[in-house]
């Protein structure tokens, strides 16, 4: 009970009805009292009261309304005079509705509430406003109990120290930051930046809460605690961040020796980690953590650390074992998470390509073109790197060049090969033979090429108008200039250059040979016009003669396209290295990886890439055993390619979203966490892959067959929100479909041993 106030149920007696109603609005209000003043039952008391006095009022309306019909009734007599006892009562009333409903809208106002929109003009709408305001109130009196609780956090960081003087300067700054939190929740609780901290604060994304739980809690899921790091590093830097997350943070405990063991804790722990550094560095050894730095992958806190290191080798595995599209996307997963990854993800998704190349025009060709035009192989080659990573890069590149350099040298990869060093002897001696392909298919054929194109363009813009001829002649020949009839089929790609249409072009070229058959299609263009009904025969017309005669000039210039490429691929065939060009290359080539694997042992990196390359040149030597007589068209190369890589459909510009790859990274991540995959380390769990799509994206069922169908609830998990294309959702099920063969492939050699 507060001095100088009524007593709690008082009110009524009270001469005026606004006294209560103003007290509780005064006390909470304008003296502004913070939580641990008055208690959240004591204010519902209040408010419990004025209620009373609402429904009071209430009543008291209710009565007069009977009293006023009965009173309608008794005046209807002839000679009884009225009541002005009763319309006084009336008019006392309504000025206290009136009243009651300005302290309403009053109090409303000064609570920054906006329940009730427009006047109160009823006692409905007064009961309401009061219920608004009376949930109102309690909102407040959450928001001050949040805020005590965020700014009791905020103390409590303020008190973080570091062993010795250790970062002194980064400490400071995050004290500052500590001492502005304080100020910003301390402001009233209408303060935008104030209640957008709170609400940081009590959701638990706030940058200070991922900075406490990392230094304070055992995260056992990295992906957690990656999330945690990264808001924490951005508000407070990585140097305290990755302090606080290995431990090295000292915080206050609940009494002085809990503190000096903990300082005591952190001193241990430091002592060992240096001791454990200095033995690995005399013993010669490198774990992953170095090659992260060499590679600057920015290491992060301890107990993640190994985390990482684990996904590392995870994705290196998976290269070693030929699953170069997961080991894409755990690398685009690692970059997404950590901001970095140890190797380029368009590197893995080069050599994945460079797998599947089959020859210039195909899809992959432009791929790979795409790829190598827009990354520097050469920037990559020129990093700061030694020793096994340098050599980790260089047979990367090898692998993503050689096929292509062979087998499409119009990609560019050839140029790049030149660039590539650091490669034992044999590999380096082998990408010198390759790199030479193509280069006769440089700049003079181009010359040629572009020479052509514009002896068409020039021709066309000549040959636009008929001259002296008939409205009927000019019509056909404006109607064969149009997209996608005769004039235009056979002219574009020549324009363009477009080596896909070459096939089509030959095939048009050889039919329109024939005078007949020229003449049949002039004619039936002509006829098939939509108003040209006149008895007279197309060549009976003047102009018409014209219009095959030009026709015919056009057909030369299509066959000079047709010469000139024939020119360039038996050129092109003439230098490409033969099988006995590449044979000894290839042996001392093999001799030297395998001189690399003796040297490296099991280096987990150095040998990815030496698988990479021995697959490479076994590629290599069956190229020469499947030697085609015939130069298949583009449309055949792409069909072949496509089937080995579905993933080739989509645009070479093509980047995955960032929902794609946190969702197919968690569950390949779930995945090899089991130990079913990528190191030959199967166990006899049945469920690997139904647990980790099931945790991730719902109901999922594979069987045996390779064209099993995602369930419905993981194809709309997929579909919503467009998060997937198509052809994202076909790449990714066939990604998983190849994990679940693995493994069916790997239990079935467990039960027959």
């Amino acid at each position: 009970m507060l001095p100088g106030r009524p007593e709690p149920g008082t009110a009524c007696l009270l001469p005026n009805v606004k006294k209560p109603f103003l007290f509780l609005i005064e006390h909470l209000l304008f003296k502004k009292i913070k939580a641990g003043g008055v208690k959240k039952m004591e204010r519902k008391k209040r408010l419990d009261e004025i209620h009373g006095q609402i429904m009071e009022l209430k009543d008291r309306f209710k009565h007069l309304g009977y009293r006023l019909i009965q009173e309608g009734e008794r005046l209807k007599n002839p000679g009884c005079p009225p009541d002005d006892v009763l319309f006084q009562e009336v008019a006392e009333e309504t000025k206290k509705f009136k009243l009651l409903t300005e302290k309403l809208a009053a109090a409303g106002r000064a609570l920054s509430w906006s329940g009730l929109n427009g006047g109160v003009d009823s006692l409905d709408k007064m009961e309401e406003m009061w219920k608004g305001l009376a949930g109102h109130l309690t909102y407040l009196y959450v928001l001050e109990q949040q805020t005590e609780q965020a700014i009791a956090l905020v103390k409590r960081a303020m008190q973080a120290t570091l062993p010795g003087k250790q970062l002194s300067a980064e400490l400071e700054s995050f004290k500052k930051k500590l001492r502005y939190y304080e100020e910003v929740l301390s402001r009233n609780v209408d303060d935008e930046e104030a209640a957008e901290m709170r609400r940081q604060f009590l959701t638990g994304v706030h940058p200070l809460i991922a900075f406490l739980r990392l230094a304070e809690e055992y995260l056992g899921d990295h992906e957690e605690a990656s999330e945690l790091f990264l808001v924490s590093a951005r508000e407070f830097g990585n140097l305290l961040t990755v302090a606080a997350a290995r431990g090295n943070l000292i915080l206050p405990q609940s009494d002085q020796k809990g503190a000096e063991r903990n300082e005591e804790e952190v001193k241990i722990k430091y002592e060992a980690k240096k001791v454990k550094e200095v033995e690995k560095k005399e013993s010669g050894s490198k774990s992953y953590s170095g090659y992260l730095d060499e590679m600057n992958v920015e290491p992060v806190a301890g107990r993640k650390l190994n985390q990482r290191e684990r996904l590392v080798e995870q994705i290196f595995n998976l290269i070693r074992d030929g699953k170069l599209g997961p080991a894409f996307w755990l690398n685009c997963y690692c970059e997404q998470v950590w901001e970095k990854a140890p190797l380029p993800s368009w590197l893995i998704k080069a050599v994945e390509i460079a797998e599947v190349v089959e020859g210039d025009g195909g899809v992959a060709a432009g791929w790979l073109s795409y790829i190598y035009k827009h990354n520097n192989f050469e920037s990559l080659l020129e990093k700061k790197t030694g020793g096994e990573n340098k050599l980790v890069f260089s047979l990367f590149s090898a692998a993503s060049l050689l096929r292509p350099a062979l087998v499409a040298p119009g990609s560019g990869a050839p140029l790049l090969l030149k660039k590539i060093g650091g490669l034992p002897g044999g590999i380096q001696e082998l990408c010198a033979v390759l790199a030479g392909n193509g280069e006769q298919v440089g700049l003079d054929w181009k010359k040629e090429l572009q020479a052509l194109s514009h002896e068409v363009t020039t021709w066309q813009k000549r040959n636009q108008k008929l001259t002296l001829a008939s409205p009927l002649a000019v019509k056909l020949w404006e109607k064969m200039q149009e997209e996608g009839e005769l004039l235009y089929k056979l002219l574009q790609p020549v324009k363009e250059n477009a080596k896909g249409a070459l096939e089509d072009i030959r095939m048009l070229v050889s039919y329109l040979r024939e005078e007949n058959n020229l003449k049949k299609e002039v004619a039936d263009l002509y006829y098939g016009m939509q108003d040209s009904k006149e008895s007279l025969e197309i060549f009976h017309i003047p102009g018409s003669w014209q219009v095959l005669a030009r026709l015919r000039e056009a057909l030369k210039l299509a066959e000079r396209w047709l010469k000139l490429h024939e020119r360039i691929t038996k050129n092109k065939e003439a230098r490409t290295p033969q099988k006995d060009d590449l044979r000894e290359p290839l042996l001392s080539a093999r001799k030297d990886l395998e001189g690399a694997a003796r040297k490296y042992g099991d280096d987990t990196m150095v040998s990815a890439g030496i698988a990479l390359c021995e697959r490479v040149f076994d590629s290599l030597e069956k190229y020469f055993q499947e030697r085609r007589t015939e130069i298949p068209t583009a449309e055949v190369l792409s069909a072949l390619e496509l089937s080995k890589n579905p993933q080739l459909k989509l645009k070479p510009s093509w980047k995955p979203k960032a929902e794609t790859v946190e969702k197919l990274g968690k569950a390949l991540v779930e995945l090899l966490n089991e130990g079913e995959v990528n190191t030959g380390k199967a166990e006899t769990k049945n469920d690997d892959l139904e647990f980790a799509v099931r945790k991730e994206a719902g109901t999922y069922n594979l069987s045996n067959n390779d064209t099993a169908l995602p369930t419905p609830n993981l194809r709309k998990t997929w579909e919503r929100d467009e998060v997937l294309s198509p052809q994202e959702r076909d790449f990714l099920m066939n990604t998983l479909r190849s994990f679940y063969k693995e493994r069916t492939e790997q239990q079935q050699d467990l039960n027959e041993s």
